[in-house]
């Protein structure tokens, strides 16, 4: 059984939450944050590789204990506090972090 690809040969990421709505932040070596994102679900998915981390005030930082590695083009779904926000940093290349949240 194949599975279904893009004409870029990556495979197409299915949403499993119902959006409520959609953020793209773009992240460079210095920190990138989103506004007030609303949950209770999020998916991530990073156009390069990135640091991640959430919080009323979040800081990414690369390597720190309370940021997480995003690889690029890899959808990842998280239990989100309603009111948190979202940074990003990058681990060697610019882009963008694409944020979808809803129920």
């Amino acid at each position: 059984m194949s599975l279904p690809s893009n004409t870029e040969g990556k495979m197409n990421a299915t949403s499993l939450i119902q959006p409520n709505s959609a953020v793209t932040v773009d992240y460079d070596s210095s920190v990138a944050s989103t506004s007030t994102v609303n949950g209770p679900f999020i998916e991530l998915l990073a156009s390069t590789n990135c640091w991640v981390t959430f919080g009323a005030a979040p800081v990414a930082v690369a390597k720190a204990a309370d940021s997480f590695y995003l690889a690029a083009n890899v959808v990842r779904r998280f239990r989100f506090a309603t009111g948190y926000k979202i940074a990003a940093i990058k681990a060697a290349s610019a882009g963008f972090l694409n944020i979808i949240s809803g129920d």
